[in-house]
């Protein structure tokens, strides 16, 4: 997500709290400087509004989910990390979990 009034050539700052994906933005732009970011996405958000970053690196999901995809962004190319976003249930043998927990769900 860019920063209001930002393009790519003024982006100097980044926050990031990824090594993977600040390989994928070095790829776009080589001289920028990574800082790490922590927190809820409106928190991160509002540091890139407080002029903290010139852009942030976030999931596209996130903005998708809180409504958000007004925010002006780029998308990187690369691809996601191994078994990103998959989630495992472990239970003893003897247990018993109802089978809405043991049905895979797709959240889009």
């Amino acid at each position: 997500v860019l920063g209001d009034g930002k393009t790519l050539d003024q982006v100097k700052v980044v926050g990031s709290s990824s090594d993977r994906r600040d390989a994928m933005v070095k790829a776009l732009k080589s001289d920028v400087v990574f800082k790490d970011i922590r927190g809820t996405i409106e928190r991160r958000l509002k540091q890139l509004d407080d002029g903290d970053f010139d852009a942030v690196v976030m999931a596209e999901a996130a903005l998708i989910r809180l409504k958000l995809t007004h925010r002006k962004r780029l998308f990187l190319q690369g691809e996601t990390a191994y078994l990103q976003g998959k989630l495992a249930i472990l239970s003893r043998s003897n247990d018993q979990i109802d089978l809405v927990k043991k049905t895979p769900t797709v959240h889009l």
